[in-house]
Protein backbone atom coordinates (compact mmCIF):
# COMPACT_ATOMS: atom_id res chain seq x y z
CA UNK A 1 0.00 0.00 0.00
CA UNK A 2 1.29 3.44 -0.92
CA UNK A 3 1.20 5.85 2.04
CA UNK A 4 0.74 8.78 -0.37
CA UNK A 5 -2.55 7.58 -1.90
CA UNK A 6 -4.31 10.84 -1.00
CA UNK A 7 -2.04 12.81 -3.37
CA UNK A 8 -1.84 10.40 -6.34
CA UNK A 9 -4.74 11.95 -8.28
CA UNK A 10 -3.86 15.56 -7.49
CA UNK A 11 -0.40 16.79 -6.57
CA UNK A 12 1.46 13.61 -7.61
CA UNK A 13 -0.29 13.18 -10.95
CA UNK A 14 2.36 12.68 -13.67
CA UNK A 15 5.07 12.12 -11.01
CA UNK A 16 7.00 8.91 -10.32
CA UNK A 17 8.59 7.75 -7.08
CA UNK A 18 12.31 8.45 -6.94
CA UNK A 19 13.93 5.37 -5.39
CA UNK A 20 17.59 6.27 -6.00
CA UNK A 21 18.54 9.62 -4.47
CA UNK A 22 22.00 9.47 -6.07
CA UNK A 23 20.35 10.72 -9.29
CA UNK A 24 19.25 13.96 -7.59
CA UNK A 25 21.20 17.02 -8.74
CA UNK A 26 21.31 20.67 -7.72
CA UNK A 27 18.46 22.52 -9.42
CA UNK A 28 16.11 19.54 -9.62
CA UNK A 29 12.41 20.29 -9.11
CA UNK A 30 10.61 17.58 -7.13
CA UNK A 31 7.66 16.78 -4.93
CA UNK A 32 8.36 15.63 -1.39
CA UNK A 33 5.93 13.95 0.99
CA UNK A 34 6.47 13.61 4.72
CA UNK A 35 4.63 13.01 7.98
CA UNK A 36 2.97 16.00 9.62
CA UNK A 37 4.34 17.24 12.93
CA UNK A 38 2.05 16.24 15.83
CA UNK A 39 -0.85 15.57 13.42
CA UNK A 40 -2.22 12.62 11.50
CA UNK A 41 -1.64 12.32 7.78
CA UNK A 42 1.08 13.53 5.45
CA UNK A 43 1.87 16.71 3.58
CA UNK A 44 3.14 17.18 0.04
CA UNK A 45 5.53 19.99 -0.89
CA UNK A 46 7.08 21.26 -4.11
CA UNK A 47 10.83 21.68 -3.60
CA UNK A 48 13.89 22.77 -5.56
CA UNK A 49 17.27 21.34 -4.56
CA UNK A 50 19.68 24.19 -3.77
CA UNK A 51 22.70 22.16 -2.62
CA UNK A 52 23.69 18.64 -1.61
CA UNK A 53 26.03 17.90 1.31
CA UNK A 54 26.48 14.13 1.57
CA UNK A 55 22.95 12.79 2.21
CA UNK A 56 21.55 16.14 3.37
CA UNK A 57 19.58 18.17 0.81
CA UNK A 58 19.26 21.93 1.16
CA UNK A 59 15.98 22.91 -0.52
CA UNK A 60 13.50 25.72 -0.94
CA UNK A 61 10.22 26.30 -2.72
CA UNK A 62 9.52 28.10 -5.97
CA UNK A 63 9.62 31.90 -5.42
CA UNK A 64 9.64 31.24 -1.68
CA UNK A 65 9.85 33.99 0.90
CA UNK A 66 11.30 31.54 3.43
CA UNK A 67 14.99 30.77 3.88
CA UNK A 68 16.45 27.46 2.66
CA UNK A 69 15.92 24.42 4.86
CA UNK A 70 17.66 21.06 5.15
CA UNK A 71 16.15 17.63 4.54
CA UNK A 72 17.69 14.44 5.88
CA UNK A 73 16.13 11.61 3.81
CA UNK A 74 17.26 9.09 6.45
CA UNK A 75 15.06 10.64 9.17
CA UNK A 76 12.90 7.72 10.29
CA UNK A 77 10.23 9.93 11.87
CA UNK A 78 9.50 12.05 8.81
CA UNK A 79 9.39 9.13 6.31
CA UNK A 80 10.36 11.26 3.31
CA UNK A 81 9.35 10.14 -0.17
CA UNK A 82 10.57 12.02 -3.25
CA UNK A 83 8.82 12.19 -6.61
CA UNK A 84 10.06 13.52 -9.96
CA UNK A 85 7.93 14.61 -12.88
CA UNK A 86 7.74 12.07 -15.70
CA UNK A 87 9.20 13.66 -18.81
CA UNK A 88 6.88 13.17 -21.81
CA UNK A 89 8.39 11.43 -24.83
CA UNK A 90 8.30 13.25 -28.16
CA UNK A 91 6.44 11.14 -30.73
CA UNK A 92 5.86 13.70 -33.48
CA UNK A 93 2.10 13.65 -32.85
CA UNK A 94 -0.10 15.72 -30.56
CA UNK A 95 -0.97 13.65 -27.48
CA UNK A 96 -4.58 14.96 -27.61
CA UNK A 97 -5.66 14.99 -31.25
CA UNK A 98 -2.88 13.12 -33.09
CA UNK A 99 -1.94 15.83 -35.62
CA UNK A 100 1.73 16.29 -36.63
CA UNK A 101 3.81 18.66 -34.50
CA UNK A 102 7.41 19.84 -34.37
CA UNK A 103 9.94 18.79 -31.74
CA UNK A 104 10.09 19.40 -28.71
CA UNK A 105 6.34 20.00 -28.39
CA UNK A 106 3.91 17.26 -27.33
CA UNK A 107 0.64 19.23 -27.77
CA UNK A 108 -0.39 21.23 -30.86
CA UNK A 109 -1.41 24.90 -30.76
CA UNK A 110 -5.11 24.19 -31.24
CA UNK A 111 -5.19 21.83 -28.22
CA UNK A 112 -3.47 24.24 -25.83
Amino acid sequence: MNIDNEFLDTKLKDYELLTDLSTVAVGDHMRCTLNRYKEDGRKCSYIIVKSIDGDILTVNGYKSTYSNWKIDPQNKYKEYKFYKKVQPIYTGECKNCGCDIDEPYIVCLSCR
